[in-house]
């Protein structure tokens, strides 16, 4: 994904992909693609077409590590070692079959991804192996470590438990999405779906976790389909038995 000048601000990604017979023409740098060198294939987001709208016009695809045109140069560590890498395209063939999903849907796909990978435990995990070794090397006998350790710990946890929460969301939104392929929506969403007044008339106790409930029917709404308030109302009853909201 990322580009010399394009990292937070993705869609100003500037590798494009020109049509060619029987597939697309890759030319632009990549920056910051871990494991290039070790591996065969990746996945590249490029250009494949210019619009008004920045995040339109992109797409994904498959790339051969090893196609002519390809270079790759790995980016050492302090310490000497190679884990991110620069990837340079110059005119790279890329087969049509080789496209991921639509041409011009790569910026829905790319970040659908990414909200999976921001929720990723590999977020703490990667850093939490560093105390680990610390506290096998040196221990934990003074104040000062034991400060250091415990604001640590607590960080993780805070992230840890921002993780689930995002995953728990995802696993919900999923759930919303597959309840709208059985039960299609005949009319447009009504201000708020449910009430507290609703959840109570069906045996729900309000709380924490019906507030989670009521985020979970506002943020899944799909623009080109969301739910009346008589799906809601059945969405809540097979995805929420009441033991899981306190009753």
């Amino acid at each position: 994904m990322s580009e010399p000048e394009a990292g937070s601000d993705l869609a100003a990604v500037q590798t494009r992909a020109a049509r060619a017979s029987g597939g697309w023409s890759l030319t632009g740098t990549k920056l910051w693609t871990g494991g290039a060198h070790e591996n065969d294939w990746c996945v590249v987001l490029c250009r494949t077409s210019e619009e008004d709208d920045r995040h339109r016009g992109l797409t994904q695809v498959i790339l051969d590590l090893h196609a002519p045109g390809v270079s790759v140069r790995p980016i050492a560590y302090l310490d000497g070692s190679e884990f991110f890498n620069e990837v340079v395209l110059d005119r790279v063939f890329v087969a049509d079959e080789l496209v991921i999903g639509e041409v011009g849907s790569g910026w829905a796909q790319n970040t659908s991804e990414l909200a999976y990978e921001r929720s990723g435990p590999e977020r703490w995990l990667s850093t939490y192996l560093v105390l680990e070794q610390y506290l096998r090397e040196h221990g934990a006998s003074d104040e000062r470590a034991q400060a250091a350790i415990g604001e640590a710990v607590a960080g993780w946890w805070g992230i840890r438990t921002l993780s689930l929460s995002v995953a728990r969301l995802l696993d919900a939104y999923d759930a919303v999405r597959a309840f709208l392929a059985e039960t299609p929506p005949t009319q447009v969403r009504p201000p708020r779906l449910l009430s507290g007044d609703d959840l109570k008339d069906l045996g729900y106790t309000p709380g924490p976790e019906f507030q989670k409930i009521l985020s979970t029917l506002e943020d899944a709404q799909l623009e080109e389909a969301v739910l009346t308030r008589d799906q809601a109302l059945e969405f809540v009853r097979r995805n929420y038995p009441l033991r899981q909201v306190g009753r």
